[in-house]
């Protein structure tokens, strides 16, 4: 016996809108990362990561208005779980440690919305487009932790030649 979900196009719409404010979340947290990370090698990857979830919200919102509704940017204004990142941190190494700590943030409460809303009945593409987006934004998490966790905390000092324990020696 067949079970059939019947797929409301209002129930998809608010499942999208739902996800697009974590997208853009996300996204501009990676371009804040991107422009104020203070290890050049690395900005490349994280500009990557920016246009990619810049790229998914596009989608998000074509796909949105494809369906039938608008794309609502007033919760561009709403502010993030995450908060607003201190000035006041004047080692670039912490800067760094938590301006990642917040892409980590962010790319986790997206995930897990992605994981919610492919949970609904949801027609075939759009079903294909967010399983593209939460394997983009999975592989994405995973490398920004790897970083993340190598990323040192304190910058390193040179060994001291006079230390009394052996380890200490250059």
């Amino acid at each position: 016996m067949e079970t059939h979900t019947i797929i409301r196009r209002s129930d998809e719409l608010a499942a999208l809108n739902k996800l697009a404010p974590l997208v853009m979340a996300s996204a501009d947290g990676l371009r804040n990362l991107a422009v104020r990370f203070s290890a050049p090698g690395w900005k490349e990857l994280f500009i990557r990561y920016w246009q990619q979830d810049e790229r998914c919200l596009a989608e998000l919102t074509k796909k949105i208005r494809e369906i039938g509704g608008s794309f609502d940017t007033e919760f561009k204004d709403q502010p993030t779980q995450t908060g607003e990142i201190s000035e006041e941190i004047d080692d670039p190494l912490l800067l760094d440690k938590h301006l990642l700590l917040r892409c980590l943030n962010d790319k986790t409460q997206t995930l897990e919305a992605y994981a919610h809303v492919r949970k609904n009945p949801l027609s075939f593409d759009t079903r294909m487009l967010l399983q593209r987006h939460h394997l983009q934004a999975r592989e994405a998490l995973e490398r920004l932790t790897a970083i993340y966790l190598s990323y040192p905390t304190r910058p390193t000092r040179p060994l001291e030649q006079d230390s009394p324990y052996p380890y200490h020696r250059a």
